[in-house]
């Protein structure tokens, strides 16, 4: 063996070792920073929350810790069991999911804090003012009677989706909004754990939207784990768990009762990159808002289309999710400040076009038009209006196309040979001072 081969060898032992200790690391870092975030999931339940709230720390452990985790090993428990079945689409690698853990995690932190601080100061605030919030009461159960508790959680759940529909689209109907919704939509991959792929600032508008009202219009059952017992509790939560299954990776269908139950299927429609599709299926639970509310769209048999949003950047990081609506609100003040001072350089060479005197031709002023130099209606939402242009003559002339001429909508070459020159037409008396507008030609 040469000495070359020996060294190659040795060195791609050393690259795929240095490659294993990078990859463990990794892995270390991703399981370290799931237990600090559930960490402070407990805190907050077991001391910020009561703090908020001002009712006392619960006493009993087991209940509260079981009741605090259940969201957590609900979605962990989903995200096994769909690898059991046929998926409905691409699946995430297991670096893709630990990401999405952290996000889920974070999520439940920060609207444990959002949703008591925003229920808090909603009841206060109603109550100084001579107001008792819960026109509606729905609390019916003395005591933890199963049957009765499932009746009085069927009743809330009914109440907190009529709610959430509403909520879902305003984050849909809003620009502003949906940016930060979007981060949930662009999962290309859907599956469980996309259920609170979400930032903290859709926790925050999800309390104001939606615990607001839930305060002041509904006086719903408690179902506080150390209240209920653990045993009652983990019932209550495998009730609801069958009705938070959209999410999930399955090609899972229920044909014409998609009216009344949020299959996989038919949640999977409202994550659809399909045109078809957009804003359709906002209900979480019951579809029948959607139905009652002319947004219900009803899946074909094994109707799975492809998810996402077109265009958008793959969310690649913990921090990435966090601080994709800021970044997308940054982008869009930029836009808005750049077509409200300047227009578009749709090219800095003037165009030579053909016209025909008689004819009345619009000269794009934003520089967004797709048909250069002429208007194509892309300046609706700027400031700017297209110039109305009569030539004299017949022939070719030189229009500019970098938006920056004084004379619009000719050229301001220096030097320049006006093509309307060649023509015989008299540069000056070109087009008429009737600008819509912009300012009047110099």
């Amino acid at each position: 063996m040469s000495t070359q081969t020996l060294l190659q060898k040795l060195s791609g032992k050393a690259a795929t070792r240095s490659d294993n200790l990078a990859v463990f690391r990794g892995w270390v870092v991703d399981v370290t920073f799931a237990v600090l975030l559930i960490a402070a999931v407990l805190y907050s339940v077991f001391y910020l929350v009561p703090k908020i709230s001002g009712k006392s720390a619960p006493q009993s452990i087991l209940p509260v810790l079981l009741g605090t985790l259940m969201p957590v090993a609900t979605v962990l428990f989903l995200s096994v069991g769909e690898r059991l079945f046929t998926p409905a689409g691409p699946r995430k690698s297991l670096r893709t999911w630990f990401l999405h853990l952290h996000i889920t995690v974070f999520w439940i932190f920060v609207a444990s804090l959002t949703f008591s601080c925003a229920i808090t100061a909603v009841a206060t605030l109603a109550r100084y003012f001579g107001f008792e919030p819960g026109l509606i009461n729905l609390q019916f159960v003395d005591g933890t009677s199963l049957p009765l508790l499932l009746g009085a959680l069927w009743l809330s759940m009914i109440a907190g989706d009529f709610l959430f529909y509403w909520y879902h689209r305003c984050m849909h109907g809003s620009q502003i909004l949906w940016q930060i919704h979007k981060v949930h939509h662009t999962d290309r991959e859907l599956d469980a754990i996309t259920i609170n792929r979400d930032g903290w600032l859709d926790a925050i508008v999800a309390a104001v939207l939606i615990a607001v009202p839930t305060t002041l219009v509904f006086k719903l059952q408690s179902f506080n784990a150390w209240e209920l017992g653990w045993v009652t509790g983990i019932l209550a939560t495998a009730f609801t768990t069958f009705f938070a299954l959209g999410h999930m990776n399955v090609r899972f269908q229920v044909g014409k009762a998609s009216v009344f139950y949020c299959s996989p299927q038919v949640h999977r429609i409202h994550h659809s990159s399909l045109p078809q599709h957009w804003d359709k299926n906002f209900a979480f639970i019951f579809p029948c808002w959607d139905v009652l509310f002319g947004t219900y769209y009803a899946p074909a048999h094994d109707e799975f289309p492809p998810t996402g949003v077109e265009g958008e950047e793959e969310i690649k990081s913990f921090w990435q999710s966090q601080t994709f609506p800021l970044r997308k609100w940054l982008g869009m003040f930029r836009e808005l400040r750049r077509r409200s001072v300047m227009p578009e350089v749709a090219a800095k060479e003037p165009q030579e076009v053909w016209v025909e005197q008689g004819k009345t031709y619009w000269w794009c002023a934003c520089g967004l038009s797709k048909k250069q130099p002429f208007c194509d209606g892309s300046h609706k939402g700027t400031q700017f209006l297209p110039v109305k242009y009569l030539p004299s003559a017949t022939g070719p002339v030189r229009l500019c196309v970098c938006k920056k001429t004084d004379r619009p909508p000719l050229c301001e070459e220096i030097g320049r040979t006006c093509s309307l020159a060649r023509v015989g037409a008299s540069p000056s008396a070109t087009f008429p001072k009737e600008r819509l507008g912009c300012q009047a030609s110099k």
